[in-house]
């Protein structure tokens, strides 16, 4: 009698433990990079869309350098980076293309606080929606006639900050 020495059921086997070897450690991968990043990530980019316009006291928009107030309008963005904005820096500088000088800003109505340095807190963050619209009274009597260069930037709830209007000017 010849016996035939079979080896066939060693590759399956080794096959298997392999493919679960690779599955696992694949998972842990996976998880790894998965669960550390739904932490907070310190420096990202929050949604929000602001555009500011020029306006006289009632809210009337004007283009002639009357204007006595800028009005800014959350025009879209994500709702939960929206609602955890809690401040408002807001530069104002008035330029006539040779000299600029910083034109101060008070909190006219629409939710926010006195400001300090010209931030501005917000009344009540979980009240904010797109369409939102605040406005800021431009204190000197030599703010009129612009134009003007306007910067927003927004603080956030985890204490980052995020330019919200470019310099921008009206």
């Amino acid at each position: 009698m010849n016996f035939r020495e079979n080896e066939d059921a060693v590759s399956p086997v080794i096959g298997v433990i392999l493919m679960v070897a690779i599955t696992v450690i694949l998972a842990a991968v996976i998880a790894a990079f998965v669960f550390g990043m739904t932490g907070d990530m310190p420096g990202a980019t929050k949604n929000v869309i602001m555009t500011p316009k020029l306006v006289v006291g009632g809210g009337e928009e004007v283009e002639d350098g009357s204007a006595d107030a800028i009005q800014l309008l959350i025009q879209g963005g994500s709702t939960a980076d929206i609602k955890s904005l809690e401040k408002l820096k807001i530069t104002v500088v008035k330029t006539d293309g040779t000299t600029s000088s910083v034109v101060s800003t008070t909190a006219d109505h629409g939710g926010l606080d006195a400001s300090t340095d010209d931030v501005f807190e917000i009344s009540d963050p979980n009240k904010l929606g797109i369409g939102e619209k605040f406005t800021v009274k431009l204190n000197e009597a030599s703010a009129t006639g612009g134009p003007f260069e306007i910067t927003v930037i927004g603080i956030f709830s985890d204490g980052s900050e995020q330019m919200l209007v470019k310099p921008t000017r009206l």
